[in-house]
């Protein structure tokens, strides 16, 4: 569990997030290229940018500003640590929710559309448990929509969970 929220911190969208918040793109010095193709915007860039600050106001300052710095920058922490648990990891989430079951149906994942130029292609995804489609995610990238899919069908899940305990809690 401990390993689960430390990965939701540590992980790229968190940091590009961090980065973009405090607008690091607006500060990174490059070639006129690289900022034609927005090279300042791209995900590893910012991530690599707010490494590099934590680690600047680490070796400036110490453990304790650092760490002012970092909670500051993710608001309310507990409550961003909690809603990345969700969002962490969304296909191991939900083969572990249906290898509950007695009988543990298959999962696979269907392109349905793909559209754009090859250095900017946009992908359509079908998330189907046995024969039955459950959700369809949408991303940049195969693996992108997969997960875009399975955050939609684990809240399609826990929709459900909630109705049944309402329920059962009613009578």
């Amino acid at each position: 569990m401990l390993s689960r929220k430390r990965s939701v911190l540590i992980r790229g969208s968190s940091l590009t997030q961090i980065a973009s918040k405090l607008k690091l793109e607006d500060f990174l010095r490059m070639s006129k290229a690289e900022l034609k193709n927005k090279g300042n915007q791209r995900s590893s860039t910012l991530e690599d940018a707010i490494e590099a600050v934590i680690g600047a106001i680490f070796l400036d300052g110490g453990f304790e500003p650092a760490k002012r710095c970092i909670l500051n920058w993710f608001g309310d922490f507990k409550k961003y640590v909690n809603e990345g648990q969700l969002l962490y990891n969304p296909k191991g989430q939900l083969q572990e929710i249906l290898q509950t079951d007695e009988i543990s149906p298959k999962i696979h994942y269907r392109v349905t559309k793909e559209a754009g130029p090859a250095h900017q292609k946009t992908f359509e995804i079908d998330l189907i448990i046995g024969k039955k489609t459950i959700s369809s995610g949408k991303g940049k990238t195969k693996k992108e929509a997969e997960e875009d899919a399975a955050v939609k069908a684990l809240q399609k899940f826990r929709d459900k969970n909630t109705n049944q305990k309402t329920q059962t809690d009613k009578r």
